[in-house]
């Protein structure tokens, strides 16, 4: 018949014979098998490695435990069928070099060597787990109980190992009695599917060896628990019987009315119980000296020891003559302006800048031109005949990490017969610089002309805002400001927090070091991806592909994968929006692998 696709002639003699490797595909599970056996201490496992001196030579026991580690993936159950498929299943001619021991021998190697064959099986299932070869379903979170990206999986302890091992026991020793059932009485039951691993071949070597460490650096931790991809986490109890998350419990002590926070703690015990008199201590404590709120604005009784002592190291960590601190990064810009602008004042305004920049120059009901900070000549012919300016930028662009091209603009507007520059710290301050006072000290710029406001709520960790002024702009701005003399400041818990925060930036410069290697690891890794990522420090790296919705695709592809990088597009960004990276110095170098290795999966 035809018209239909014919196969070979099997009659016709060819002179170059295909390779058995050839039809073994490249990610095939029998290739897993071999390269694992291959690396097994057989003798130190139990098996008898030494031919004898006599007689016939016996075959291989890794030869014997590729077979029945094959068997034991692809639940063929007895040792006639291992017989019957080492003769006719291509993987296991390949596997086995075309060698096909009898049942008997199959038998007796199993009989012989139970114990050995047990732990074998034992280790190539903890090592497909920890592979990720096997899939889980997640453990869902609620209450103040915060899941670490760490799943299940990749948490230990020995209490786990021991019941995983367990359970791996009892599956292996049910698996060795069917196979002694059917030497007994042939069963004829379907072979069932082997379901497809996934893996990496190349990384198997390193990965036996690390498994085989494993054990020991979880019994060597203070707790005896090892969470690989997030270290801090730990496996804690919920309500739910039997179950467990691996992440953080957050205790917070939170005022009634306001919703604020007076203390908070994380902890790795999953039981509030045990956590409620600590935090209450806390809470006692700062409500004892500031009480619960702040009560009233800065010019009435709001004004405290801790605010005073917040601004006054404020000032000496950035090296300004004084520093304003007010309820709100989002008004800071507002309050700057409302201290220094005149009528007789032009505003520029970055294109560009944050919603609340561009609230705050309406707000001083002037008129204003735009400028683009990729463009910072046109700045000359804007300015031009304008009186006293005032340029509204900010340091660190907050979508895209773009630094302010401070020198240039500051060239084009030394032509004007007055000005002032404007910045907007909010993701400099903490993060940019040597020792992190922020964008002016990136770009070494001690230009008097240049006045900064910033948050405490970004690098700092606290909520809050500040300006960073001269003497006399300082005075001008708690005289003159509405954002200051009306509003009430940060409450006393935020304010000592941003305190502890200057204080930790200042004593520990590891912090700033270990966040740059972060940036700079994760920025070549996306370099390699084909993703572009300049080779500044700074820790905000955008990802821009050619839609919005391949890109909220992608971000709720990787919040699959316990990532949280979110798809932005409102106000200030590029069109069509973006997602947005930002690193940390507490990221880890397998969490900033595991968002590369996500990446290079999804895209």
């Amino acid at each position: 018949m035809s018209g239909f696709i014919e196969g070979e002639d099997r009659t016709q003699a060819t002179l170059f014979p295909e390779r058995i490797d050839d039809y073994i595909t490249e990610d095939s599970a029998v290739r897993v098998i071999d390269v694992f056996v291959d690396e097994l201490d057989l003798s130190g496992l139990g098996f008898k490695t030494v031919p004898e001196a006599t007689g016939r030579p016996g075959y291989n026991p890794a030869l014997m435990l590729k077979l029945f580690i094959y068997g034991y993936m692809n639940r063929v159950q007895s040792s006639r069928r291992l017989e019957q498929e080492a003769n006719r299943n291509l993987e296991l001619i390949w596997l086995l070099g075309k060698l096909a021991p009898d049942f008997k021998t199959i038998a007796d190697f199993r009989r012989h060597n139970g114990e050995a064959i047990r732990l074998v099986c034992r280790e190539f299932v903890m090592l497909c787990r920890k592979l990720n070869l096997f899939s889980e379903a997640f453990v869902a979170i609620d209450g103040s109980k915060f899941r670490a990206v760490n799943n299940r999986n990749k948490n230990f302890s020995k209490a786990k190992i021991k019941a995983r091992l367990q359970q791996i026991d009892a599956s292996i020793e049910r698996y060795l009695g069917e196979i002694a059932s059917a030497d007994r009485r042939e069963d004829k039951g379907s072979r069932t599917k082997t379901e497809r691993l996934e893996g990496k071949i190349a990384a198997l070597k390193e990965e036996i060896q690390a498994l085989k460490k494993l054990e020991v650096r979880m019994l060597a931790a203070p707790d005896q628990q090892l969470s690989q991809t997030d270290p801090d986490a730990r496996a804690m109890a919920t309500l739910g019987r039997g179950k467990a998350i691996v992440g953080y419990n957050v205790q917070a002590a939170v005022d009634a009315k306001h919703h604020l926070i007076v203390a908070h703690e994380v902890t790795n015990v999953g039981n509030d119980r045990a956590q409620l008199a600590n935090i209450a201590k806390q809470a006692k404590e700062a409500i004892d000296s500031y009480g619960l709120s702040s009560a009233a604005s800065r010019t009435s009784t709001g004004t405290t020891a801790l605010s005073l002592e917040l601004e006054e190291s404020l000032a000496s960590f950035v090296g300004t003559e004084d520093a304003v601190v007010l309820s709100s990064g989002y008004l800071s810009m507002q309050c700057l302006l409302e201290g220094i602008v005149d009528e007789q004042d032009s505003i520029l305004l970055q294109r560009s800048a944050h919603p609340s920049i561009r609230q705050a120059v309406g707000h001083t009901g002037l008129p204003f031109k735009e400028f683009d900070i990729d463009r910072p000549s046109d700045i000359s012919r804007i300015a031009a005949n304008q009186g006293r300016v005032l340029l509204v930028a900010e340091g660190i662009a907050p979508l895209t990490g773009e630094i302010l091209p401070l020198a240039e603009i500051v060239s084009a507007l030394e032509k004007a017969s007055d000005f002032r520059i404007l910045i907007d710290d909010a993701h400099g301050l903490g993060v940019a610089g040597n020792t992190g006072k922020g964008t002016l000290e990136y770009l070494a710029c001690e230009n008097n002309a240049v006045v900064r406001c910033a948050t405490l709520s970004k690098a700092l960790g606290a909520f809050g805002g500040c300006v960073l002024p001269e003497k006399i702009l300082g005075d001008r701005i708690r005289a003159r400001s509405l954002a200051y003399i009306c509003a009430s400041p940060p409450s006393a818990a935020d304010l000592g927090a941003a305190l502890a925060a200057i204080r930790v930036l200042a004593k520990q410069p590891e912090i700033l070091h270990n966040l740059r290697s972060n940036v700079t690891r994760l920025k070549k890794g996306l370099n390699k991806l084909g993703l572009p990522a300049d080779h500044t420090p700074i820790p905000i790296i955008p990802i821009i592909l050619h839609s919005g919705t391949t890109m909220e695709k992608l971000s709720d592809g990787l919040r699959n994968e316990g990532i949280l990088a979110p798809y932005i597009d409102y106000p200030g960004s590029p069109e069509g929006g973006l997602i947005r990276l930002a690193v940390t110095a507490a990221h880890t170098k397998p969490q900033l692998e595991h968002l590369l290795e996500a990446l290079a999966r999804l895209l």
